[in-house]
């Protein structure tokens, strides 16, 4: 499948529709709130601003995304970056917000299993997202790094074999 920015976009427009008005997600600091969360998104392939990608690929970034900005504060900011070298696929999202005790980051990844400093967070998750993250990037033969400071913010990193187009 072909993703563009402006698949994105509306990716993030549907986690935005979500909160029905609780918060916005922005991509100009200029026109941000301070509530909104600022999403700095980057898009770089050997194809110029198009990216080939798995579908399931673009549910495992919006699943990471949607976490980024659950445990982050109203305000915080959120930075993506995709980039397709000719060799890997690479996806990273970064965030500002709680982060994961440093004794919990490897056990995130097993189902339903949440750091235990997001216990007070009502969410609509069951923690599966890193989960599904996680075996999907097996799946394709990738890796998955998920680094994290509490108070600091967490950034999950992907990287995959480029998928025959």
């Amino acid at each position: 499948m072909t993703i563009t920015k402006h698949n994105f976009v509306e990716l993030f427009a549907a986690i935005e529709k979500n909160s029905k008005g609780r918060y916005f997600i922005v991509f100009n600091i200029a026109s941000k709130s301070p509530n909104d969360y600022i999403v700095d998104l980057n898009i770089e392939s050997i194809e110029g601003t198009v990216i080939y990608m798995p579908p399931v690929l673009q549910d495992v970034l919006r699943d990471i995304v949607a976490n980024a900005r659950k445990y982050s504060n109203p305000g915080g900011r959120i930075s993506a970056g995709l980039l397709d070298d000719g060799e890997y696929l690479k996806i990273v999202v970064k965030d500002e917000g709680r982060g994961i005790p440093a004794d919990q980051v490897t056990d995130v990844v097993n189902y339903g299993k949440r750091a235990s400093n997001v216990g007070d967070k009502d969410t609509m998750g069951g923690g599966f997202g890193l989960t599904k993250a996680y075996f999907i990037t097996k799946q394709f033969g990738g890796r998955m790094w998920i680094t994290s400071e509490e108070g600091v913010g967490t950034t999950i990193r992907i990287q995959i074999p480029v998928q025959s187009r």
